[in-house]
C-alpha cells in the first residue's frame, strides 16, 4: 500500500508539473505571437502527433505489455526491443515521406516548403530523437520505475518551458516552434543515460525475433485508428478553420 502511494505521488507531481508547463507555454505563445501564434502552436502539436502517435501508442504500448510480463525470457525481451526499435524507425520514415509528399497541405499554414530544406531537416531530426526518447521511456515504465519515469518527464517539461521562454523573446514563430521539438528531444539524454546505467538493454547481444513485428502489429493497428480519427481529423478541421476564418 505504501509503495502504491509513493508511486502515485510521483505520477501526480509529474502530471502537475507537465500541466503547468503546457499552460505556461500556451500563455507565452499567446502573449508573444498573439492569436495566430497560439493557433499555429496547436496546429503544430497536431502535426507532431500525426507522426509520433502510432509509434508511441502502438509500438511503445506493446513493449510495455510484453516487457512488464513474465511470459518472455530476458533474451526474448532484448530481441523484442530490437523489433520495436526497427518498427519505430519504419513508421517514422514512412510518416515523414507521406508528409513531405503532401507538404503543400501539411506545411502551408506554417509557410514551410521544400525550398527551406534546412528547417525540414531540423524538424524531422528533432522528431526522430523525440521518438527514441519516448521509446526508452516505455522501457523504463515497463520495469515499473515510476519515480525515474516521472522525474525524467518533469525535467523535460521544465527544459521545454525554459527553452520556449528564451526563444519566444528573441526568435520568430517558426524558430520557436522548432525549439519546441528539440527541447522535448533533449529528454533523450536523461532517458538514455538511465536505461544504460541500469543495464536494461544490451543491444550488442540482441537480434531480431521472427515474431517481433507480429507481437507489436496489433497495437500498431489500434494506434492507426486513433491517429486517423483523432489527430489527423483535428488537423484537417483546424486547417479548414485557418483557411476560411
Amino acid at each position: 500500500m505504501f509503495d502504491f502511494l509513493k508511486k502515485s505521488t510521483w505520477s501526480f507531481v509529474s502530471v502537475i508539473v507537465r500541466s503547468l508547463s503546457i499552460l505556461l507555454i500556451n500563455k507565452i505563445f499567446a502573449i508573444q505571437f498573439g492569436t495566430s501564434g497560439i493557433t499555429l502552436l496547436a496546429h503544430f502539436q497536431n502535426l507532431i502527433g500525426i507522426i509520433t502517435q502510432v509509434p508511441n501508442d502502438g509500438v511503445n504500448r506493446g513493449i510495455i505489455k510484453y516487457w512488464s510480463g513474465k511470459e518472455l525470457t530476458k533474451e526474448d525481451k532484448h530481441r523484442l526491443f530490437m523489433a520495436g526499435l526497427i518498427f519505430n524507425l519504419i513508421l517514422f520514415f514512412a510518416s515523414a515521406v507521406i508528409i513531405l509528399f503532401f507538404q503543400e497541405y501539411f506545411f502551408r499554414d506554417f509557410d514551410i516548403t521544400l525550398s527551406n530544406p534546412f528547417f525540414l531537416l531540423l524538424f524531422f531530426s528533432g522528431l526522430l530523437l523525440f521518438l527514441i526518447h519516448l521509446y526508452l521511456l516505455s522501457v523504463i515504465l515497463s520495469f515499473q520505475r515510476i519515480k525515474a519515469y516521472s522525474i525524467i518527464n518533469m525535467i523535460t517539461a521544465m527544459i521545454l518551458l525554459g527553452v520556449i521562454f528564451i526563444f519566444s523573446e528573441t526568435s520568430p514563430l517558426l524558430h520557436t516552434l522548432l525549439a519546441y521539438v528539440f527541447s522535448q528531444a533533449l529528454g533523450l539524454i536523461f532517458s538514455l543515460v538511465y536505461v544504460f546505467r541500469k543495464k536494461y538493454l544490451k543491444i550488442r547481444k540482441a537480434s531480431l525475433p521472427p515474431d517481433g513485428f507480429a507481437r507489436l502489429g496489433d497495437f500498431v493497428l489500434m494506434a492507426f485508428s486513433v491517429v486517423i480519427f483523432g489527430k489527423l481529423t483535428d488537423f484537417i478541421v483546424r486547417d479548414y478553420a485557418i483557411q476560411h476564418f
